[in-house]
């Protein structure tokens, strides 16, 4: 169960979170605040448990507390990584998607702070309208361990919870896989662009699929689409080489 979540317009079943209006807007911005996400993680020193002395090239990732002392340890323990492990903050998500102008269906955190993500909307796919692919959504998924990407997913799965996330993620078609090394803020700049043609790349099949829908085949062209799919195949006939009998060796 998520810590915190913010939905428009369905109330998930487990009744956690803020639930919004079927006819809100919710930008991302407004989701990475409403929704919990608007905390940094922060490396800490990990300290020998003799001498507490700090330990080279091992940091402890916890969850900067802005209104207290003392920072908060995500996840179930502790999570340690190493020099090369690069933060992926989770504004980060914003910044990724925030120029596309697609709203936020749901957006928390779960795992004590060690997961935070968040569901966009892309709209209805008029050539599957009334079916499970009608509405596809791009999933962001920000990990805060050192096991975990920051991961770009196309599904069609609302996620509200661990086991919708669970079906999400298994059923979804992965995009992007970015790992905590020094290259991750480049691939983030890679992933925005990606993002925005995959975007537009639907818009432009479903427009191309409607148009073939309404569009007139002869016999002919149908056929030859068809073998263009799938080419034609004929079998080939000859002699079995044991037994003589005429037989058809391939296909």
């Amino acid at each position: 169960i998520p810590e915190m979540m913010v939905s428009v317009g369905e109330t998930p079943w487990h009744m956690q979170g803020l639930v919004l209006p079927e006819d809100t807007v919710l930008t991302p911005a407004d989701a990475y605040t409403m929704g919990g996400l608007d905390y940094k993680i922060v490396k800490k020193s990990l300290l020998d448990g003799d001498t507490y002395t700090p330990i080279e090239g091992r940091w402890l990732l916890k969850r900067e507390v802005t209104d207290a002392l003392q920072d908060k340890i995500i996840g179930n323990k502790p999570q340690i990584v190493s020099d090369r492990y690069e933060i992926i903050q989770n504004y980060e998500m914003v910044e990724l998607v925030d120029e596309l102008g697609l709203p936020v269906t749901t957006a928390g955190t779960m795992f004590n702070s060690s997961m935070a993500w968040m569901l966009l909307d892309l709209g209805e796919s008029i050539a599957f309208k009334g079916t499970e692919e009608a509405t596809n959504r791009f999933l962001l998924v920000a990990t805060h361990h050192g096991t975990g990407n920051f991961v770009v997913y196309v599904v069609t799965v609302r996620v509200v919870c661990q086991n919708t996330y669970d079906l999400a993620t298994q059923m979804g078609d992965l995009r992007w896989s970015i790992r905590h090394s020094s290259s991750a803020k480049d691939r983030l700049i890679e992933a925005k662009v990606g993002l925005e043609r995959a975007y537009r790349a639907m818009d432009d099949m479903d427009q191309q699929i409607m148009e073939l829908l309404h569009k007139d085949f002869r016999d002919s062209q149908f056929e030859e689409l068809v073998n263009t799919i799938q080419p034609k195949v004929e079998a080939k006939m000859g002699p079995h080489k044991v037994t003589g009998d005429w037989v058809q060796l391939n296909t």
